[in-house]
């Protein structure tokens, strides 16, 4: 390096320490991002069911897919509060409106549940649609059997969209946490060396 250089550099001022709190800055940046954006995936994922309060029916319209049915043990339907665990005994009923045989209902193979927005919920039941069409959805205890009415929901089938939100989240946490090493680091280096950022 000449002379000239080296005058230039020693003429720069390192950089300061506040370029460890835009690190700092950084990293939060992107877990605040990602919980924005996990909480509003989450609401979406939650308006999408159809709730269905019970004892009664309701027809949906539905496409070809796996869908979920979760008991709402906590719920808000029409401006109305519904609170309650127990639903033993209630008996769930899928088949097309205009007649034939009913789907298979079986217990999912892993549980899932939420907690968002004032609802809660979890999964009671799954079944597949084979054929796009309108199904009526009826579920009753039997009779001379009275319980409090409660709340089903119905939705597609949401393992592989949480683990595809969950991957989401944590590459945005990544980047966040990515960019702030790289920039703790770069300051590290430029310090010791003695030359700001450019």
């Amino acid at each position: 390096m000449s002379a000239l250089s080296h005058a230039g550099a020693a003429g720069r001022k390192p950089p300061g320490k506040i370029w460890y709190l835009a690190a700092g800055l950084a990293a939060l940046a992107g877990f605040v991002l990602a919980g924005f954006f996990g909480y509003a995936k989450l609401v979406d994922l939650t308006r999408e069911l159809t709730q269905i309060v019970v004892p009664g029916e309701a027809v949906l319209t539905l496409e070809p897919g796996h869908y979920t049915i979760f008991h709402e043990y906590q719920s808000l339907v029409d401006g109305r509060l519904y609170s309650g665990t127990d639903v033993s005994g209630l008996q769930v009923r899928v088949a097309p409106a205009d007649g034939g045989e009913p789907l298979a209902l079986e217990q999912p193979g892993a549980s899932s549940s939420y907690e968002l927005g004032g609802r809660a919920g979890r999964s009671v039941l799954v079944f597949e649609v084979t054929q796009a069409g309108q199904y009526r959805l009826a579920a009753g205890y039997p009779q001379g059997e009275e319980k409090s009415q409660a709340v089903l929901a119905v939705g597609r089938e949401t393992t592989g969209r949480i683990l595809s939100l969950v991957f989401s989240v944590v590459g945005i946490i990544f980047l966040g946490v990515a960019a702030a090493v790289l920039i703790a680091v770069m300051t590290y280096r430029r310090r010791r060396a003695g030359v700001a950022p450019k």
